[in-house]
């Protein structure tokens, strides 16, 4: 009987990047952002994620988003003089 290929549970900063298909750091990046989460092991040179939690964090992370801090401040702008000057000629 054929075995299902083993996935590894915890991986390295490279082979997570890898299996999402972004750089490195990119991934890193996503980890300091806490996009993704940190490390699940850190022991000297040793560090790995746990796969399953990321995998988890990218399926749950548009439930979960907080909104863009620019955008935010984009809403809470003032009207420019253009939109003033349409808003009083009536469009």
């Amino acid at each position: 009987m054929a075995r299902a290929p083993e996935t590894a549970v915890f991986v390295t900063r490279q082979a997570a990047a890898e299996r999402l298909m972004i750089s490195v750091d990119t991934f890193e990046t996503w980890v300091r952002t806490r996009f993704i989460p940190a490390a699940h092991i850190s022991r000297g040179q040793i560090v790995r994620w746990h796969w399953p939690s990321i995998e988890t964090a990218l399926a749950t992370e548009k439930e979960n988003r907080l909104p863009d801090p620019f955008i935010e401040a984009l809403k809470n702008m003032p009207p420019s003089r253009a939109e003033k000057r349409r808003k009083r000629l009536g469009g």
